[in-house]
């Protein structure tokens, strides 16, 4: 029946383009041949190609536009086929774009959909009172109702939905072609001989509104029809049939077949062409169901596999090699470290005999350093009694040369001198406990005036005559603390006369001193206002052997750090502002 409508479609056409041509160019032998794929129905025929057809060849006169219908079956491709133009659906559109660059030129446009890009689905129905058949997965062991299998536009849409759920539709159920006649998929599902059918989109509606069918005789399967659609369907929306040019073709021909279909009026059917565009939900369809150039996805030929897994054998081989590299470079590393370790054990055999002696070397050089620390200590703390002592002497003699001593003056240096000898002692009598390391925090300590050692260790620096600027003092209200009372004394002595030779070279020399109740400490503060410091030289303040001063041993804070710890507390250094530093000392109070 399809054929029959065809032939005396294409000899009407014929015998009008001849009138036609001969009435305004009888002398033209331009020529375009349009390919018209075989898998329309046929209510397209008379509906949208004829009246199409029609037009082209009123509106271009000078083109003599011939038709070849072709058989998608028996030709692999429309390009085989010698046309310039085609007409096909979607589907078969986008195998040509991909296999021989075609391009689309438009696109027809229903009156049910605005978009013409979302205008063709596929609609599962059975008949309503059918309760068995509620989804798709009720095809199993059925029989259903379709035009045509092959490449027909709904037939491999309800392929690719029922793939997507993990169905094949063709496995699943019995297929049952009833051809183009009408209505032949709604006789066979309304009169049994299917238990399914696959509609058009709003084919049901059509066949509603127009009589055909009966309302509530007829459900749809997996309704998925949005609110704003007016058919039903089941699967998802695709682009409409569309016109396709070949790269060879002459682009003044297409460029007027082109503008000829969007200046045509339309139709009676409501149908319209329009701007082709948005492809791309084609191609997972064509690549799922093998089409066009995605066909090799069926095939075991060594070509077809090569393009499917390419990407897997290239894996693989890189695998492969890089496995035998892995091979190959840990044997050369096991024979790499088997040498070093023989070689090892060589030199460690060697070195054996010289650790015993550097051990040796080691321990003497130990001892060495020990008795350097000592005597360094000794040196840096009996210094300042010694000191006081000849400064003592040395005034005393002036006193006696100079005639009428005064006995009280006398006893006065006297008891000074005696006082600094007993500092000498206690000195010595600390650096005796200093060299035992191994003293736990807080051994030797009593109870003691905080305030009375501070006093002492200020006035034995102004005794000293090293310090002539301003102290300033803040240590009332000291509560008494367990530490070591000269230990204490002499750490402090060491800040303060640090401070008095940091703050010397300024002009209004000055010194802070404050002693507080601080979070379960007694805290020592010493301030001077001597030259700006830098945090690496604070830091470098506290390194053993490590002094700024030209003439120092390096000792002093290192001595100080650990008199402190000795008494269980902890020193802190800071920079003082806007100058100067700050020494804190803290001693905890539950050492009373």
């Amino acid at each position: 029946m399809k054929k029959v409508c065809l032939a005396l479609l294409l000899f009407c056409s014929a015998c009008f383009a001849n009138a036609t041509a001969d009435t305004h160019n009888p002398g033209s032998s331009d020529t375009i041949t349009i390919g018209i794929a075989d898998e329309f129905s046929p209510d397209f025929w008379p509906q949208v190609l004829g009246p199409t057809l029609e037009y082209l060849r009123e509106a271009l006169p000078h083109l003599t536009i011939k038709t070849k219908e072709v058989d998608l079956q028996k030709t692999n491709s429309l390009k085989s086929s010698n046309v310039d133009l085609f007409i096909a659906p979607p589907l078969i559109f986008w195998s040509q774009l991909l296999e021989n660059g075609a391009s689309a030129i438009g696109m027809l446009s229903p009156s049910h959909s605005k978009d013409p890009r979302t205008s063709t689905a596929g609609v599962l129905i059975t008949k309503a009172d059918r309760i068995d058949l509620k989804s798709e997965k009720d095809l199993s062991s059925k029989k259903i109702a379709v035009r045509a299998k092959g490449l027909n536009h709904e037939y491999l849409l309800l392929k690719h939905w029922l793939s997507k759920k993990g169905m094949q539709l063709e496995k699943s159920a019995d297929v049952l072609e009833t051809g183009f006649r009408n209505p032949g998929v709604l006789s066979a599902v309304l009169s049994g001989e299917a238990d399914f059918g696959l509609l058009a989109y709003c084919e049901l509606e059509n066949a509603l509104k127009s009589g055909a069918l009966e309302p509530g005789k007829i459900k749809v399967v997996s309704e998925s029809q949005t609110p704003t659609e007016v058919c039903s369907r089941t699967t998802a929306l695709f682009p409409n049939i569309v016109v396709g040019a070949y790269p060879n073709t002459p682009s003044d021909k297409a460029a007027a077949i082109t503008a000829a279909l969007y200046d045509m009026p339309v139709l009676k059917n409501t149908y319209r062409w329009s701007y082709a565009n948005g492809f791309d939900s084609l191609d997972e369809v064509a690549k799922e169901l093998a089409l066009g150039p995605y066909q090799y996805l069926q095939e075991w030929r060594p070509e077809a596999l090569w393009k499917r897994f390419s990407t897997e054998i290239l894996l693989f081989g890189a695998l492969v090699l890089a496995a035998a590299w892995h091979i190959f470079r840990v044997n050369r590393l096991v024979a790499l470290r088997t040498e070093e370790l023989r070689t090892a054990l060589i030199d460690k055999q060697k070195l054996s005999e010289k650790e015993k002696e550097s051990r040796e070397k080691l321990s003497a050089l130990e001892k060495n350093g020990l008795i350097s620390h000592l005597s360094s200590l000794i040196a840096h703390e009996l210094k300042q009694p010694l000191g006081a002592i000849t400064n003592y002497t040395a005034g005393l003699k002036a006193h006696l040369a100079a005639g009428e001593p005064d006995p009280e003056l006398v006893n006065h240096v006297l008891d000074k001198i005696s006082q600094q000898s007993r500092d000498a002692s206690s000195v010595i009598d600390f650096v005796r406990s200093f060299a035992k390391p191994s003293s736990p925090a807080g051994a030797g300590t009593v109870k003691c005036d905080l305030s009375a050692v501070t006093q002492k260790a200020i006035e034995t620096l102004r005794l000293s005559g090293n310090f002539s600027g301003e102290i300033n003092t803040d240590i009332s209200h000291t509560p008494w603390c367990g530490a070591d009372p000269k230990g204490l004394e002499l750490a402090l002595y060491n800040v303060l006369k640090n401070a008095a030779e940091a703050c010397g070279h300024v002009s209004k020399p000055c010194i802070n001193v404050t002693i507080r109740e601080y979070e379960g400490y007694v805290e020592f503060s010493i301030a001077d206002n001597g030259p700006v410091l830098t945090e690496e030289d604070v830091h470098r303040i506290l390194q053993t052997r490590i002094s700024t001063k030209k003439e120092g041993l390096g000792l002093g804070m290192k001595i100080v750090e650990n008199i402190v710890e000795k008494c269980g507390g902890h020193l802190e250094l800071q920079r003082n502002q806007p100058s100067g530093l700050r020494v804190l000392i803290q001693i905890p109070i539950e050492k009373l």
